[in-house]
């Protein structure tokens, strides 16, 4: 099996594009995927189907980043999930805050992607880039240069 992602449950474990969780990460292995948080074992026990479709949501998200044009998944150091709030995620750089929600993830990235490229040109670091509403981006900055 292929690794998609890594998720932290009690201990960090390989988990495939399909969401079966298959190895578990040795102790000092150089940590090379994306970081899914959010659950934890007993989630699985008490919410199985909403806790694989979290998950099953976080796996799309990092197919739709791996196809995309502005983040890599090399820029991304956690993917959370959260039942109520969706999918977030957490940049290397920065630790800039995405906020994707839960659903129409091939919309919002787009619209991610083309705020991101006017980011580029600011002056302004993002602190957090709120795509989970359907039409609309909301970006909060710092007055720093962003990259």
């Amino acid at each position: 099996r292929r690794p998609a992602a890594i998720i932290l449950l009690d201990r960090l474990y390989y988990i495939d594009a399909r969401g079966m969780i298959f190895a578990r990460v040795p102790k000092g292995h150089r940590i090379t995927y994306p970081i899914l948080t959010g659950l934890n074992r007993d989630d699985f026990k008490a919410r199985l189907d909403e806790s694989e479709g979290l998950v099953s949501r976080a796996l799309w998200l990092i197919k739709i980043i791996r196809n995309g044009e502005v983040l890599s998944l090399e820029d991304i150091s956690e993917i959370r999930m959260d039942k109520t709030l969706g999918i977030r995620i957490y940049t290397y750089e920065g630790a800039m805050e995405i906020k994707l929600g839960l659903d129409h993830y091939v919309e919002k990235w787009n619209r991610l992607e083309k705020v991101w490229k006017h980011l580029r040109k600011s002056p302004r670091t993002p602190i957090y880039i709120d795509c989970s509403y359907d039409k609309r981006v909301i970006v909060k900055t710092r007055e720093t240069k962003a990259f």
